[in-house]
């Protein structure tokens, strides 16, 4: 009698490959199918035992396990992506071979899991991850502007800002520009336009998100996070409890220092190369905010800038411990 069975699943987009195994290590079959959850909830059949269905964390694997756990009662895993990327590299490297090890990683305790965000979590990074490529849409337009005008030579009149009213009002009526330049410069400035507007609207639809969320109402009540930190904090963290401790925390967020040590000789060598970018960039912010404006964190930089530190290394500094406080003064 089968008491335990767990599930690897490679997942593609329009089909899954299937390994069921049971608890001893005996493969039970291994199959393609559909891409679609009644479809592997009837090849598995009605089973008394308990299931752990596993798939990788990649693009809908997320909303598929959510699916299967709701109309099957499975418990469900997520594997780390970073497991398939050096998969590739295996020369028998196939679907098949896949999903048996992912099933059989489960089915002995190593499996490299990484949390499954629940649904509304997920729903929010969609929101804050747009923002951020319009912000860096933004940029973008905003580096081909001053291009532009470096390339023919046209400085800006003294104390303006190029990026006020008064200066967008300015690019609008620069006649210096040849015909085809200042066509494309009106092109430029319409696109400026688009994008600030749709960055304003989204930017009020994350706070009214955060006006309504505790977790992120905590987050605002500390210095050097502001709404749309709290926001990325909520969408890339999710929970601070799911965390053992801020040391855990602070290395999720890629704020840690990276240990390059050998024998007798104990190095850092900057941060580690981990953590969501857009939440690390939040972080760094908020640090560099905290290092003007808190009493604290001022004494503990100035601190470290008498010793000869480098100020990127003591902002790193500064968040990597304001995380590990943060874990234990926000705890949900």
């Amino acid at each position: 009698m089968i008491t335990e069975m767990n599930i690897g699943i490679d997942y593609h987009q329009e089909s899954l490959q299937v390994c069921a195994m049971e608890r001893d290590g005996k493969v039970i079959f291994n199959r393609r199918i559909k891409n679609d959850v009644n479809a592997i909830i009837e090849v598995v059949g009605k089973r008394s035992c308990k299931v752990v269905a596993v798939a990788e964390a990649c693009n809908g694997s997320a909303a598929f396990l959510d699916e299967l756990q709701a109309k099957a009662g499975w418990q469900v895993k997520l594997c780390h992506p970073g497991y398939a990327q050096r998969m590739r590299s295996n020369p028998d490297k196939s679907d098949k071979s896949d999903s048996e090890l992912v099933a059989d990683l489960t089915r002995v305790g190593y499996l490299p899991e990484v949390w499954l965000a629940p649904a509304a979590v997920r729903d929010l990074r969609a929101l804050v991850r747009y923002r951020a490529q319009k912000m860096e849409e933004q940029r973008a337009v905003k580096l081909r502007i001053r291009s532009l005008l470096r390339n023919n030579r046209i400085c800006l009149p003294v104390k303006l800002s190029l990026w006020t009213k008064a200066g967008i009002s300015w690019l609008e009526s620069n006649a210096e520009l040849p015909s085809h330049s200042a066509w494309v410069l009106s092109r430029h400035v319409i696109e400026l336009s688009h994008l600030q507007a749709e960055i304003k609207i989204t930017t009020q639809r994350i706070k009214s998100y955060v006006d309504e969320d505790s977790l992120c109402q905590k987050l605002l009540q500390h210095k050097g996070i502001g709404v749309i930190t709290a926001a990325v904090m909520r969408a890339e963290i999710g929970t601070f409890s799911r965390f053992k401790n801020g040391k855990q925390l602070a290395r999720f967020c890629g704020v840690s220092p990276c240990n390059r040590s050998s024998g007798e000789i104990v190095s850092d060598s900057g941060l580690i190369r981990s953590g969501n970018p857009l939440l690390k960039l939040c972080i760094i912010q908020g640090a560099l905010s905290l290092v003007r404006y808190d009493d604290t964190y001022k004494t503990f930089a100035q601190t470290m800038l008498a010793r000869g530190k480098p100020k990127c290394v003591v902002i790193a500094a500064v968040a990597n411990r304001w995380m590990r406080r943060l874990f234990h003064l926000v705890q949900q």
